[in-house]
């Protein structure tokens, strides 16, 4: 019988204290009862089983004890398979520990000292004697914490100092463990860090108005600051202290805070305290108390005048403008209302609603007001009074059209988008008597700041981008740029709300794609959505709408797991658009194990022999599959056709009489798709009946000795599939065992490295047995042989570098010819005759895995080499033994710069002389670089027309500034030299890169109007640019078409702008262009009308306002000159000593300047009343 050792008590924990374990591993225990070679050890659960053999308990999996509670004794048979009767008999004992059940502590509170969220946790004398409780006593267990769960578990990283742990609010565990059995409870308690209640460093100002003798001292109720000091906050109480240290320190509060004076005279800080009622946890901050004088508002300086639409007297005023002056450009100093009497002011009763219009209905023309400005903080007022004046004002059309847009911007349905008010101002502008340059249009958002004057209160600023919600009334006003009248009309802008979309919002599947669990799958989100009628449907990936998806019914989500898809639904009637989302969500399948390659259930063909059936237990790896999900079901089938269509289910899994691989549907018991249909994994279980192993015979194993010895190392497991080839299974289910004699009882313990015993030949015989590791059939003994060859010698070449410098090349390739290197490598004792050198750009390595066999090189004479190693091989020609070396290659290619910029042309100003747009120029390197290869960095120099180096100009860029010596263009090159480690240097020039200097026109003379007027008084008048300067130009006139010539001819009558373009390195690069505005043709107004409606009052001549020198007579009928006139004055009024005209014809005579010659002019104009 087997000598043996009783093994040890096997002890586990109890997870639930119920006295039964499953955790027990009896194979655990087999090296403690006995490590002999060849025995066998079985668990039974009686001494008579343990004799007898029968009714062996399974080792390989865990065991629960079942005889009684917390203990059981087992019996243990050792027997050699030999001699099965023999067997020795011993006893394990199976030991239950209960494990301590922790108290679960409250949680631990403790005030956030210094407001950074966090706080020290005295874990030791707070939450320990919880958790211990009167059931753990703390002889006999131990208490730690840790921060997450898996350190509880393992046990690892325990907090090293738990009476003083600092820590933000957080969850930590504690794991409470027997000491003497080492089991263990875990369990939580809650950190939390109380804050301190919220306050400002100091409070706003508490100010009063000084009223009260002495001076500087007044009464403040303080609880009156009480809701802005907490700042929102509830449960919190607020104390107030004569100065901050008695805050701190908690004494002498004020008693009365309702009615305090303040102690010191003007200022004074006082203490505040608050206090968390429920924490305690307090701060404490400051407030200053200020007894203010009263307000100083500025006198009006003038009347206030505002123009009459109807000559009665009585218009409109809008107060709200005084009070910007009042308040002398500081808005918000004081709160300024107005009065019609001083006593209302005084009292601040009945005040003039300002929100609208004052009209001075009783007062025509004049009329006295009163002003109250009242400090918003204090309230301290003063009063004054101002005078309102009436003005005799353009025309605001009525009906303006109403805007309607869609409401499409960030929310839908608010009723709520933007406008572009601009849209009105031509309508508006056309209603008016002169040209629309003569007024301006502006927007608001009421009739009150539309009519305020002098220019309108708060336009909207956003005039084409306005946001307004459902049906809004805008205010618009047009006002006369000369006079300032204005008036004022009203247009409405209409919202339409697009449709509220109920389509589903959420699309689940599962991830069971070509790429499971990966977080990404495809989805018919047009089919899941449906239609919406009325509608189209457009689906985006982003919320600005900007990435559509090309293909809804096919749509991979581009972000894992989850993702929100964006729709976007339009009506076919009115183009409003409506938003929606869809959530997207990757399920995950089943994580089983589905690798069951190495697992196949396996068995000879025993019942009914060769027919191919077998009876198998297919839940044998169900524990396996399932890999360690509990929430997983498994269901069997004969195909896989069956398991995708969960048709033809195999019901008796345990005893499956089947021939071929079984497919198991693992289900999740949880995730369901939008079918539904819960969410799976295919599994297949191979299935396989095996024959006996063979082996083929008359095998020679050839291998090289490196040292001439006759005795190297063989790998004989190398020839496992020259053996085994024919048999019906894979190499991977057969074990080869080896030796040296026949029968086979010498083994060889080290087949992978076996070095021959042979000295006299150079051959030797090897026997080999084949086991089927799933059967544990084996093959009769065949035998091998072995036989050892020299290897030859090979001297590697030396490491070879060059530049790329072959003509019109530069590919990355160099001519290198290999063939000389062949005398090196052999050496002078090997030859051609004898031996074979072939060269390799990639490594070979016959021997490695898999093989690495590249085809040699064939033309070596002219092979081109580039960066890399080459590899050397040096074979026998007749034992093929071989031996490999190697060396490197480096061709470095050239660099090709290119000189870019975004243009070639420098811009200088031709009055200055000085740069005003300079230019970068910027080295590119456009070698294409041999893939594999990596670029080298290089270093930059810089050189002039003349090839010298620039000084300083060693970057990557340079930025080339003017003027230049010529005035007209420079070139500029560039050389890059590889600075690698690689000591080669290559280095390139660039071609040159011309750069020409160009600039503004400038107009002649320097700073003049630039430009001369012919033919005064033509209907073909003629204007001549005259402009100078570094680039070539062309002209345009009004924005028209451009043209070389600087002579504009028949140029009609009225006002007109000049562009001088240049064009010097074509427009794309030109710069910027001199723009003459205001060019008057010369000409006279055959009427003008006197009659001070402010249209055609005067009469002048236009055109000469730039001719100083110039005069105009008039005349009446009878040749009296009536009025000399400039043209640079407003003109005639058509009076004569102050007296008004008659409505007759006037002739005039003018004198101007004209080609630098004196020309007159006559002609007559009539004036109308």
């Amino acid at each position: 019988a087997p000598i043996i050792n009783t093994p040890t008590n096997y002890e586990v924990c109890d997870d639930n204290n119920d006295g039964i374990s499953c955790l027990f591993l009896l194979n655990t225990k087999d090296s403690e009862v006995s490590t002999a070679p060849g025995i066998q050890i079985t668990y039974h659960w009686t001494l008579t089983d343990a004799q007898t053999g029968s009714n062996d308990i399974p080792k390989n999996t865990p065991y629960c004890n079942i005889n009684s509670i917390n203990t059981q004794t087992l019996y243990i048979r050792v027997f050699d398979p030999a001699a099965p009767t023999c067997a020795s008999i011993t006893t394990l004992q199976l030991i239950v520990h209960p494990k301590p059940v922790a108290n679960i502590p409250s949680d631990y509170h403790t005030c956030d000292d210094d407001t950074d969220g966090s706080a020290v946790f005295n874990l030791t004398a707070v939450v320990t004697p919880q958790v211990l409780g009167t059931t753990l006593p703390s002889a006999t267990h131990t208490v730690t914490y840790y921060e997450s769960l898996a350190d509880a578990q393992a046990p690892t990283n325990p907090i090293a100092f738990p009476s003083a742990y600092l820590s933000s609010t957080k969850t930590l565990w504690i794991r409470v463990e027997n000491t003497a059995t080492g089991c263990f409870d875990i369990t939580t308690v809650k950190l939390i860090v109380d804050p301190l209640p919220i306050k400002l460093a100091f409070y706003p100002q508490f100010e009063t108005c000084e009223v009260n003798a002495p001076v500087g001292f007044e009464t403040f109720d303080l609880t009156t600051q009480i809701p802005a000091i907490l700042l929102g906050q509830t449960g919190v109480s607020v104390t107030f202290y004569p100065s901050l240290a008695e805050a701190v320190s908690n004494t002498n509060p004020i008693t009365t805070p309702n009615a305090y004076t303040n102690a010191q005279a003007n200022a004074q800080t006082i203490g505040i305290r608050l206090t968390n009622t429920s924490t305690g946890c307090f701060v404490v901050s400051t407030m200053d108390l200020i007894v203010n004088p009263k307000p100083q508002p500025i006198p009006q300086a003038h009347p206030y005048i505002v123009c009459d639409t109807d000559q009665d007297g009585v218009a409109g005023f809008d107060l709200n403008t005084l009070t910007p002056d009042i308040l002398m450009g500081a808005p918000g100093v004081y709160t300024i209302s107005y009065f019609l009497t001083q006593t209302d002011a005084i009292n601040n009763v009945n005040p003039i609603d300002t929100s609208v219009l004052f009209y001075n209905n009783n007062h025509p023309l004049v009329q006295f007001i009163y002003v109250r400005a009242e400090d918003p903080t204090t309230h301290c007022f003063a009063v004054m009074q101002i005078e309102l004046r009436v003005e005799p004002a353009p025309v605001a059309p009525a009906n303006l059209p109403a805007i309607v847009n869609c409401d499409a911007d960030a929310n839908p349905q608010d009723g709520c988008t933007t406008f572009n008010l601009e849209s009105q101002t031509p309508v508006i502008l056309a209603a008016q008597a002169l040209a629309g340059s003569n007024y301006t249009v502006t927007y608001y958002t009421s009739l009150a700041n539309a009519s305020a004057s002098p220019n309108g209160l708060a336009p909207i600023v956003n005039t084409t981008n306005y946001t307004a919600c459902g049906t809004t009334t805008i205010w618009v006003r047009v006002q006369n740029n000369t006079t300032g009248c204005f008036a004022v009309s009203q247009f409405s802008t209409q919202v339409n709300t697009p449709t509220v979309l109920s389509t589903p919002t959420l699309l689940k599947i599962c991830d069971n794609d070509a790429n499971p669990n990966d977080l990404y799958t495809t989805f018919n989100m047009s089919a899941f959505v449906g239609t919406v009628p009325g509608h189209t449907l457009e689906f985006f990936i982003d919320s600005a709408y900007t990435q559509p998806i090309a293909n809804p019914q096919a749509f991979v989500n581009t972000i894992a797991a989850t993702q929100t898809v964006f729709i976007v639904a339009t009506n076919t009637t009115t183009g409003c658009k409506s938003y929606r989302t869809l959530t997207l969500v990757v399920l995950p399948v089943p994580t089983p194990n589905t690798n069951l390659s190495s697992m196949p259930l396996v068995s000879c063909d025993i019942n009914n022999p060769n027919d191919g059936y077998e009876i198998f237990d297919l839940t044998t790896h169900a524990t396996y599959i399932m890999n360690n999900d509990n929430n997983v079901t498994l269901h069997y089938y004969p195909s896989q056709n069956d398991a995708i269509n969960n048709t033809n289910e195999i019901l008796t899994p345990t005893a499956a009489n089947v021939n071929q691989n079984v497919w198991i549907r693992v289900e999740s018991n949880y995730f369901i798709d939008y079918h539904p249909e819960h969410c799976y994994v295919l599994v297949e279980q191979p299935i396989k009946v095996n024959p006996l192993p063979l082996l083929n015979s008359g095998i020679v194993y050839q291998e090289c000795d490196d040292d001439t010895d006759g005795i190297t190392a063989f790998d004989l497991t190398s020839l496992a599939a020259a053996l085994l080839n024919g048999n019906a299974l894979p190499l991977s289910n057969y074990t080869l065992a080896y030796y040296l004699t026949n029968p086979p009882t010498t083994p060889i313990a080290n087949p992978a490295v076996f070095y021959n015993s042979n000295t006299t030949g150079n051959t030797q015989t090897i026997y080999v047995v084949a086991t089927n590791t799933t059967t544990g059939c084996q093959s009769p003994v065949q035998s091998f042989t072995i036989m050892v060859n020299p290897k030859p010698t090979a001297t590697a070449p030396t490491d070879f570098a060059h530049c790329d410098d072959e003509p019109n090349d530069n590919d990355g390739y160099y001519p290198y010819d290999l063939s000389l290197l062949i005398p090196t490598i052999l050496g002078p004792s090997q030859t051609l005759a004898d031996y074979d050198v072939f060269f390799y750009d990639s490594q070979y390595d016959p021997d490695a895995t898999p093989p690495l066999t590249p085809a040699p090189i064939t033309d070596l004479i002219n092979y081109q080499t580039y960066t890399h190693t080459l590899w050397v091989v040096v074979k026998n020609k007749i034992t093929g033994c071989e031996r490999i070396v190697s060396f490197k290659t480096t061709i470095e290619q050239l660099p090709t710069p290119v000189i870019t910029a975004d243009t070639n042309v420098i811009c200088v100003d031709y009055n200055t002389h000085q740069p005003v747009r300079n230019l970068v120029l910027t080295a590119t390197n456009t070698t294409t670089y041999l893939s594999g290869t990596t670029p080298p960095t290089y270093t930059y120099q810089w050189l002039d027309a003349a090839g010298v180096p620039i000084a300083g100009a060693t970057n990557q860029t340079y930025t080339v500034v003017g003027p230049f010596a010529n005035n007209i263009s420079d070139s500029f090159s560039v050389v890059m030299t590889s600075t690698t480690a690689s000591p080669l240097g290559c280095s390139t020039t660039s071609a040159p890169f011309t750069v020409l200097q160009s600039g503004q026109a400038a107009t002649v003379p320097a700073y003049s109007q630039g430009y001369t007027i012919t033919n005064a008084f033509a209907e073909n008048q003629i204007i001549t640019v005259n402009v100078a300067g570094y680039g070539t130009y062309e002209f345009s006139l009004d924005d028209g078409p451009r043209q070389t010539s600087n002579v504009f001819e028949n140029v009609a009558l009225g006002t007109h702008n000049i562009t001088v373009w240049d064009t010097e390195g074509g427009m794309q690069s030109s710069c910027d262009p001199l723009i003459i505005s205001e060019v008057q043709t010369i000409d006279y107004p055959h009427f003008f009308t006197p009659n001070g409606d402010g249209i055609n009052d005067y009469w002048n001549i236009v055109g000469l306002q730039n001719d100083f020198n110039a005069k105009i007579y008039i005349f009446d009928r009878y040749g009296k000159l009536i009025k000399q006139i400039s043209p640079q004055s407003k003109g005639w009024d058509g009076t004569y000593n102050g007296n008004p005209m008659f409505s007759t014809d006037y002739w005039f005579s003018v004198d101007y300047s004209e080609a630098n010659a004196i020309k007159q002019f006559k002609a007559h104009f009539s004036l109308k009343r």
